[in-house]
């Protein structure tokens, strides 16, 4: 099972609850650029989600810590970085949060943009309400002086007489074609057994809708349960297919005896929301605890990774889930994780090119070092499709030896020319995380 970040996403969970083929693989001549490093307070600091890219080419994330706010560490912010017209960035700030009663804090999850410009996430933490510290959806909305004004969307509560609306959601959102938002609480619900403390539940599925004025509406779609059939602790967004129907992933739970995790399609009909399990993770070669969330090829097939599990040593694959004749999915391991110079601890969501390339980070493995990770500091790899199924990886760049960046958590956002831009957690020049570029 991956080992320090492993532990970081359990450690968040609890203190929320209480209150997350071979070695030597080739390298190719793809380049990489630092965007930015961040410093701290009141910089940003470790940023732990995917980019998103505006239609000037502004880059817009999250970071985990950082900002002047008064948490330990900072609250965490939302940062653009915007070209300068020399080649290079210019970063800025643009959100710091608060913490509890105020706003939310340690936002983990990617951002999304709706046809006007606002932008809309999720933090792991914080909240407005009284009993609970359970997290938040959030929108900014851009001003004409350059500066962008915080609504809170929904608080979760999460407190001791009611955790049913969820909590704790690190997940970022998705829109349906009426404006409404949908996302996962790793905790909440009405789910049991899934761990103790003062807010029990084993996660939801949750709609956001609109309101006139005030928060939205959320509406409970799905409660996971610990039963030994359906998954529990959701921790990864959520994709639409053109039907409307949800896929995702849970990082616990599923039939299996180690409690893998699942993948899962939530579909609607005139009875209401129906969840189906589509795959139970066994934590052998198949893969153990997606964390990932998943991406839909040019036919309908599913890719995603697993942040343990693989060989014996347990350091995640990228798989595909395809349609089978009998109704169901059935899946298969693309690649599996050696470690070394090939990397490990896949968290990242994976994407597709039109060519049918998959792209994705490591938090760990390949080789460079630092302090900070004497394991190896992360790599971007590329799965590239052959004959018979096969893929052949290719590392595209590995981080650590020197102020580089290390701990890529999150997974890479691909502009119109190929490019690819991401986010390394930590390390860099001032310790707090980078912003990276690759040009294939």
């Amino acid at each position: 099972m991956p080992s320090t970040k492993s532990h970081r996403i359990r450690e968040i969970f609890l203190v929320f609850a209480i209150i997350v083929f071979t070695a030597g693989a080739p390298s190719t001549a793809a380049t990489r650029k630092t965007l930015h490093a961040f410093q701290g307070d009141p910089d940003a600091a470790a940023p732990e989600s995917n980019l998103v890219m505006d239609a000037h080419g502004d880059l817009y994330g999250t970071s985990y810590s950082g900002g002047d706010g008064p948490c330990e560490y900072g609250c965490g912010t939302v940062f653009e970085l915007s070209p300068d017209g020399t080649g290079g960035y210019a970063e800025r700030v643009i959100h710091t949060f608060q913490g509890p009663l105020v706003d939310g804090q340690q936002p983990q999850a990617p951002l999304i943009f709706d046809a006007q410009g606002n932008l809309y996430g999720t933090t792991l933490a914080g909240g407005r309400s009284l009993e609970g510290n359970s997290g938040t959806v959030f929108r900014l909305s851009p001003r004409s002086d350059r500066t962008w004004t915080e609504t809170i969307l929904y608080s979760f509560r999460g407190g001791v007489s009611d955790s049913t609306d969820g909590a704790g959601p690190l997940a970022g959102l998705v829109f349906d074609a009426a404006g409404n938002l949908y996302g996962t609480t790793a905790g909440g619900g009405t789910g049991t057994a899934c761990g103790a403390g003062i807010v029990t539940g084993c996660g939801t599925i949750f709609e956001l809708s609109p309101a006139e004025s005030g928060p939205w509406q959320e509406t409970i779609l799905h409660n996971f349960t610990n039963n030994h059939t359906d998954g529990w602790s959701p921790q990864s967004n959520l994709i639409m297919d053109r039907s409307g129907n949800f896929y995702g992933t849970t990082y616990y739970g599923g039939s299996a005896p180690e409690g893998g995790g699942t993948v899962f399609r939530l579909s609607h009909s005139v009875d209401g929301w129906q969840e189906t399990v589509l795959y139970n993770f066994t934590c052998r070669s198949d893969g153990c605890s997606p964390y990932s969330g998943l991406s839909f090829d040019a036919v309908g097939n599913l890719y995603g990774t697993t942040a343990g599990g693989g060989d014996s040593t347990g350091q995640g694959v990228v798989y595909k889930l395809t349609r089978n004749g009998a109704g169901g999915w059935t899946e298969r391991v693309i690649h599996m994780f050696m470690g070394n110079t090939d990397g490990m601890y896949p968290y990242g969501n994976p994407i597709l090119d039109a060519s049918g390339n998959v792209y994705g980070t490591t938090l760990d493995g390949g080789g460079g070092t630092t302090d900070s990770c004497a394991d190896g500091c992360g790599t971007v790899y590329k799965l590239a499709p052959g004959p018979g199924g096969s893929y052949t990886e290719s590392i595209l760049s590995r981080f650590g030896n020197g102020e580089a960046g290390g701990g890529p958590l999150a997974g890479l956002f691909m502009a119109s020319g190929g490019n690819l831009y991401g986010a390394a957690a930590f390390s860099g020049p001032h310790g707090a995380g980078v912003v990276f570029e690759i040009l294939p």
